[in-house]
């Protein structure tokens, strides 16, 4: 607000309160690889932004890192993993992490019947 919308310096106002341990800036740090927004499109640097959000409970992290997992993007494709970020998302009232849960867990309950 204010100012003329810059995602280049958004980057590096973010990066800054990121290595000072803020969640959410580590979790926007994650969006902009994730996306290209301001920087290089990267999902391996997306992921490990989202990593150290998530591990520090912050739960839209813990979900976008499922996806991460969930896809393969910028990880190895894991499902049991995306799960397991899912839940702990989940446990914090995350919505989409809930419905994201559901989908996976019907997913692999129509794989072992199928």
């Amino acid at each position: 607000d204010g100012v003329e919308r810059d995602y280049k310096e958004a980057v590096q106002w973010n990066q800054r309160a990121a290595k000072q341990g803020l969640r959410k800036a580590q979790c926007w740090l994650g969006r902009a690889y994730e996306n290209g927004t301001g920087v290089a499109q990267d999902h391996s640097e997306a992921a490990e932004w989202y990593r150290k959000a998530a591990e520090g409970h912050e739960a839209d992290a813990q979900y976008r890192l499922g996806d991460l997992y969930r896809r393969g993007d910028g990880v190895t494709q894991d499902d049991a993993k995306a799960a397991y970020w899912y839940r702990k998302a989940a446990k914090w009232g995350h919505k989409a992490a809930k419905k994201a849960l559901r989908l996976l867990e019907d997913n692999a309950d129509s794989a072992g019947r199928g």
